[in-house]
């Protein structure tokens, strides 16, 4: 996670377009995708500000964008990714699949699409220096969200991890006390920031990455 005070400007930013989506459509219950997708979309683009802000690095959000994996290629909602040092290519950093409703289904699609997603940036990695790593290691998150429920994913070659569920209340309750909405905003923002800023802050060799996951595993959040 990274700090988000009360006052930051891409926190107010995102609350105030999520009370006007809420006073313009009403309740998140009942709506269809497109609308969960327009408060995801907000809630992901200012994280994002806000990691690119601290670590200074080049990262990109591509919503609707296809990754070609082993055996199939995947279109996948949302992906970061980071542009390389003395490179034009880019790695990913993170997948979000976004549904209108919880489903399992969700969650395995992300995970299916951050299989792919792992697979480009070997094939990446072996294209730009024309080798072939058999000890290639790398690590990625996923996002799972309706919204209103938001899941954490941390993608290995040797496990995945999935985090319990974070709730933020989309409803009109919050046009008259923000206060419930702003912090489970906050929750949300502060884990999204947070993944981006490991992943891009950590350096390219394949031992520092799976010692980094062991320290990240390590700590009890």
């Amino acid at each position: 996670m990274v700090e988000i005070k009360n006052n930051d400007i891409n926190l107010q930013r995102c609350l105030d377009s999520i009370k006007i989506m809420i006073d313009n459509m009403g309740d998140l219950i009942g709506r269809n995708e497109a609308v969960h997708s327009r408060y995801i979309d907000t809630i992901l683009q200012n994280s994002l500000h806000i990691a690119k802000q601290i670590t200074k690095k080049q990262i990109s959000l591509e919503p609707e964008f296809e990754i070609i994996g082993v055996e199939a290629s995947d279109d996948v909602d949302y992906a970061f990714r980071m542009g390389k040092i003395n490179s034009d290519s880019e790695e990913f950093v993170c997948i979000t699949e976004a549904k209108r409703f919880t489903e399992e289904i969700g969650i395995i699609q992300n995970i299916v699409q951050l299989g792919s997603a792992f697979y480009s940036n070997k094939k990446q990695k072996n294209k730009d220096t024309d080798e072939n790593f058999k000890d290639y290691y790398d690590y990625l998150y996923g996002i799972f969200t309706t919204a209103n429920e938001w899941y954490f994913i941390m993608y290995t070659p040797k496990k995945i991890y999935l985090s319990e569920k974070y709730l933020i209340d989309i409803t009109l309750q919050a046009l008259n006390d923000d206060t419930k909405l702003r912090n489970e905003v906050k929750n949300v923002m502060k884990i999204i920031a947070g993944l981006l800023k490991d992943r891009v802050k950590v350096d390219d060799f394949f031992t520092n990455k799976e010692s980094r996951v062991k320290n990240i595993l390590s700590r009890k959040v």
